[in-house]
């Protein structure tokens, strides 16, 4: 268990703007985040903290240079990210915007995989969940352009996913892009209560966790899917950065005073 210093908490609380200010990165964070680099940020209330802080558009963007207006990205700062860090930043987004998706099941996928000659680090075959350095292969070589992969192996899925007449494979999909693979990940969801129950003790999880799940589907439902959206992987696509954790600040200290 870590123990806080309620002191060293109050004086960072203390330094906290209020919502809305424009301050220097400098006065809420010990210590400029590097030298001859001043950052400014608009802070904001998170709806949890008093004086919350938007760090990810802040702190994190802190290496790539002096004056980096971080709580508006317009066409200046992508033009500085373009120039000073990955010279097809721009281009990229350029051609995804302008592309046709493309839209194949996973075992079409796999097979594109398997013939490609490719020495990829992690083996490709039928029911692996399929890794960064085969989505970006799909994305950057075969189709230059964005791919939605659809119909997934279940084994590799949530319980909650519905099974296709096949009962291998489940109605998944991925969105992938160039530079960083998938971005976006959804599904239809079981809809069906006895489905549903069969599903989940078929993955050995306790039903009493997910009794209220299943309430769901008792009393009336209707087939329905949902998708998330990975934040940090959007971030890495806009910008050009090839790993999310080169967005976060490498001083300890930075995630000491929280």
């Amino acid at each position: 268990m870590r123990v806080v210093d309620g002191d060293r908490v109050a004086a960072v609380r203390a330094r906290m703007p209020e919502e809305n200010d424009v301050v220097d990165l400098a006065d809420i964070f010990s210590g400029p985040a590097k030298e001859g680099t001043a950052l400014r940020a608009v802070v904001v209330t998170n709806g949890v903290a008093t004086h919350g802080i938007q760090v990810t558009a802040t702190r994190f963007l802190a290496p790539f240079g002096p004056d980096l207006a971080c709580a508006d990205t317009g066409p200046d700062d992508m033009a500085f990210f373009n120039e000073h860090y990955d010279k097809t930043t721009i281009e990229t987004l350029q051609k995804i915007v302008s592309s046709d998706f493309r839209r194949l099941p996973y075992t079409e996928a796999v097979e594109i995989l398997e013939k490609s000659g490719e020495k990829f680090e992690f083996p490709v075959q039928w029911g692996i969940d399929l890794q960064s350095e085969h989505e970006r292969y799909l994305t950057e070589k075969h189709f230059k352009k964005p791919v939605i992969v659809v119909d997934y192996p279940k084994d590799i899925k949530a319980f909650y996913m519905y099974l296709n007449d096949d009962e291998k494979t489940v109605r998944a999909m991925d969105v992938l892009v160039p530079k960083v693979g998938e971005i976006i990940g959804g599904s239809q969801r079981i809809h069906d209560h006895d489905l549903l129950l069969s599903r989940i003790r078929q993955h050995n999880l306790p039903l009493e966790a997910f009794q209220w799940y299943l309430d769901v589907r008792k009393y009336g439902t209707f087939p329905h899917s949902g998708f998330g959206m990975g934040l940090e992987r959007i971030a890495m696509l806009r910008y050009g950065i090839p790993n999310i954790k080169l967005m976060f600040d490498n001083d300890p200290r930075f995630l000491a005073q929280f």
